[in-house]
């Protein structure tokens, strides 16, 4: 389950917005103790994608993103945004928020032009993206907490045993000769083809498919 909720996510970034513009795929705080395998369980589901499907990092500063986007306003579509840990995001909240809400982040600095005199610039990164947040923490930012889904990873009796097990098959011989490059070939290639078509419907019109709680923050 916790496979196919991060997979959710992942691909999720590659999905058209609805017709009002607003993102369609979620995006995730997946919070667990240390050692419980939150970047493994994210590497997992990364590793066969395209590399254009994704972009990973360690740390990043506040304004990074904005000045990427000077050379290309795109750089960010339909990707999903791997940090390793919630604090390589911390300086990332004010851009996370409008991304992840509205699909693209907008930004008015002050820069020289070639005379050296200050000039008003805007910057515009564009998305959608999806990100999945790993921390052993379960709260972030209160604003950009409402606009991810929380995933927990609760440790269970037989986790260890059943984890080193699966280490210690990567040292049998038919692991040591195994060749998969074809079969990771073959699989991306089909996601882009899946990624063309970057819609997903449903023939369902009924009053009562909506979340129907008053008490719930919209």
């Amino acid at each position: 389950k916790a496979l196919e909720f991060v997979a959710l996510v992942v691909l999720g970034a590659q999905l058209k917005p609805l017709p009002n513009e607003r993102p369609i795929g979620p995006s995730a705080l997946l919070s667990a103790p240390a050692g419980r395998g939150k970047n493994y369980l994210t590497d997992a589901v990364v590793r066969p994608l395209p590399e254009e499907f994704y972009k990973a990092f360690e740390v990043a500063s506040a304004q990074v993103f904005y000045y990427a986007a000077e050379k290309d306003p795109a750089f960010l579509t339909h990707k999903f945004v791997y940090p390793n840990e919630l604090e390589a995001v911390d300086a990332l909240i004010e851009f996370l928020r409008p991304m992840l809400s509205g699909g693209k982040a907008v930004k008015f600095t002050v820069n020289k032009d070639a005379s050296g005199a200050n000039v008003a610039q805007e910057l515009i990164v564009e998305g959608p993206i999806t990100t999945a947040i790993p921390t052993i923490r379960n709260k972030t930012d209160e604003q950009l907490h409402t606009r991810l889904l929380v995933g927990e990873l609760p440790d269970y009796e037989g986790r260890v045993k059943a984890h080193s097990s699966a280490a210690s098959k990567l040292l049998l011989p038919e692991c040591t000769v195994k060749d998969n490059p074809r079969k990771l070939f073959l699989w991306r290639a089909g996601l882009r083809q899946l990624a063309e078509v970057r819609r997903v419907v449903f023939p369902l019109r009924h009053p009562d498919f909506a979340l129907d709680n008053d008490d719930l923050s919209h």
